[in-house]
């Protein structure tokens, strides 16, 4: 894997995905910290940030990672992943349980920021040797 024409394919159309993905992670990420709960038109934006952060993202990278997305239909992928992005949640809550942080928003958010980025590096490169 040469690293110019990785970066050619990162900086191409068909990497554009990945960054959108980084860029609506810190979006939502920075939003659940930064709005407050009594902003109230700007808590609006939190709560949606928040809910794709929740429910979609993590799922959606990983199905990228299994399916290749041409032969899914969009039902299809959004239904998957949202059930996968619930998963996720769920093993994340499960973990932190165990840990002295436990289950508080700062290290929730933490986890499924790291998640999603994890998961879409990883999609990004398979999708990059599958070219």
């Amino acid at each position: 894997m040469s690293a110019s024409k990785f970066r050619n394919f990162l900086l191409s159309d068909e990497g554009r995905w990945y960054w959108v993905i980084v860029a609506i992670t810190l979006l939502s990420a920075t939003a659940t910290f930064v709005i407050p709960e009594n902003a109230f038109l700007l808590v609006y934006v939190r709560h949606v940030l928040g809910s794709l952060l929740v429910l979609y993202l993590p799922g959606y990278c990983f199905i990228k990672i299994v399916f290749r997305l041409n032969k899914l239909q969009q039902l299809e992928r959004i239904v998957l992943s949202i059930g996968m992005s619930i998963l996720f949640v769920f093993i994340i809550g499960l973990v932190l349980n165990y840990t002295p942080w436990g289950i508080t928003p700062i290290p929730i958010i933490f986890s499924l920021f790291l998640l999603t980025l994890v998961l879409a590096t990883i999609a990004l490169i398979k999708e990059y040797k599958a070219k």
